[in-house]
């Protein structure tokens, strides 16, 4: 639960950090991904908190009588539910922000663009995955994980080695598409 706490405040660094890079190019999505960054981190602490619930509920249960541990085990059950829940929640809010992330990489040509679109076959399908769990569907949803992850491993990668490209200077990145036209 220590990393999960340190992922949350990890994951709001991550959208200071790129807000004023992301603001010079689209200010609006920027924005939105701060936003969806800090929401994220405060669903993943809600799922955390969840999961240390387990711990007195479980104390008691060890404790008591046969229909109070009926009860107990019915308030742990919706414990770990509460904690699937708000988890996969904070996954959906990720992937809707990491989509804004995306296309103004891939707009801006911040990185290669099939990076970017990686980036977006990567989050569409966590989104897809976080609603799949919730629906239900355990065994398909971790599978979907599988380009996001990839993406975010190779982007601070990409990142490290060679940073952001330097784009067009503002104003003329569209210019320039409207006379290829």
């Amino acid at each position: 639960m220590f990393l999960e706490f340190v992922n949350a405040v990890a994951n709001v660094g991550v959208g200071v950090v790129l807000f004023p890079i992301l603001r010079q190019h689209r200010e609006r999505m920027a924005i939105g991904y701060l936003a969806t960054r800090i929401i994220e981190s405060l669903l993943l602490l809600v799922s955390s908190l969840a999961v240390l619930m387990l711990v007195p509920v479980g104390q008691d249960l060890l404790r008591a009588d046969a229909a109070t541990a009926s009860e107990l085990a019915t308030v742990a059950t919706l414990a770990v539910q509460g904690y699937h829940l708000a988890f996969q929640s904070a996954e959906i809010a990720l992937s809707v922000g990491a989509l804004t992330l995306c296309y103004v990489l891939y707009e801006a040509r911040l990185v290669p663009r099939p990076l970017a679109v990686l980036g977006f076959a990567g989050y569409v399908a966590l989104f897809a995955s976080g609603w799949l769990y919730i629906a239900g569907h355990h065994t398909v949803a971790p599978f979907l994980y599988v380009p996001g992850g990839l993406f975010e491993l190779i982007l601070p990668l990409w990142l490290i080695v060679k940073g952001f490209r330097d784009p067009a200077p503002a104003g003329n990145a569209h210019d320039s598409d409207e006379l290829e036209h």
